[in-house]
């Protein structure tokens, strides 16, 4: 079954769509959200992590991450820059570890690598219009793999984080509190705003992945609407956007609830094709 993770640019109304199936393939597909018109990018096969992955705030430039774990060269994954909606990529750092990696846009034209101790990203070749800021603070804590970039990837996008979800758990007998998860908002109204729980449990998983999202509507008197089949939900601008098994939406909110939902596109159809960039594409050839 297909599924999505769509990124909002902060500053225009681009998006980009990681679609994902079957198994290891993902399509980058272009959102426009004037028109919402869709431009299929390229295809990539490995393993995608979207929450480690980012776009600019204008739009122009995705960053993602990607492992394929055959360790060529020394590296078995990487961070790449690249035009949106390619994958080809104009900037390209191979890492050595599926530990931490991605990063997050600072502006239209620096950016953040999520480096972990001693494993750190090369530079192979970069765009001269694009600048790495090393020293950067994401503001939150490391908490490895996906949340140390998703968490303040969502606090960039307007997201309120309020609090960590705490669950119990057993090992060796002994019960003891562990993180599950941690908890968004975002308002969409007075009387509504969209819930996000943001489950990293390694002991629950959904699907192939222990971090996954629950969303919820929430109202101002604290009840809640449960959005059990949502894969991705966000607000843009006076209306709600999500996905649903590979299918993205789009809705609106009166004090009763969601009404005048509509179906915007359906990717669960698709196969690989192969498609060339518009731009130069660079080879990595290895060390120097």
């Amino acid at each position: 079954m297909a599924s999505l993770h769509v990124i909002l640019a902060r500053e225009s109304t681009r998006a980009i769509i990681f679609r994902r199936g079957p198994s290891n393939r993902w399509a980058f597909i272009g959102w426009d959200r004037r028109d919402d018109s869709f431009q299929l990018g390229q295809w990539i096969k490995g393993r995608l992590h979207p929450k480690r992955s980012d776009l600019s705030p204008d739009g122009k430039h995705i960053l993602y991450f990607h492992c394929d774990y055959r360790h060529f060269d020394g590296i078995s994954s990487w961070t790449a820059i690249s035009r949106w909606p390619y994958v080809t990529a104009v900037s390209f750092h191979p890492y050595a570890a599926s530990y931490h990696g991605g990063g997050l846009w600072i502006d239209d034209s620096r950016y953040w690598l999520n480096d972990w101790e001693g494993n750190l990203h090369r530079d192979a070749y970069l765009d001269a219009s694009l600048t790495q800021v090393k020293d950067y603070d994401p503001g939150h804590p490391q908490y490895g793999e996906d949340m140390s970039v998703y968490i303040p990837r969502l606090n960039h996008a307007g997201w309120t984080f309020h609090d960590a979800v705490v669950g119990r758990a057993t090992r060796q007998h002994v019960e003891y509190d562990k993180l599950v998860g941690f908890k968004f908002s975002k308002r969409y109204s007075k009387a509504w705003s969209l819930s996000l729980i943001c489950h990293c449990d390694s002991d629950r998983f959904k699907g192939d992945s222990s971090y996954w999202d629950e969303y919820s509507l929430l109202r101002k008197d604290g009840t809640a609407v449960a959005l059990p089949d949502w894969d991705w939900g966000d607000v843009d601008g006076d209306r709600l956007v999500w996905s649903e098994a590979g299918r993205l939406y789009a809705g609106f909110m009166d004090d009763g609830g969601l009404i005048h939902s509509k179906l915007l596109g359906d990717f669960t159809d698709m196969k690989f094709e192969p498609i060339e960039p518009p731009y130069e594409r660079k080879r990595y050839v290895g060390k120097p």
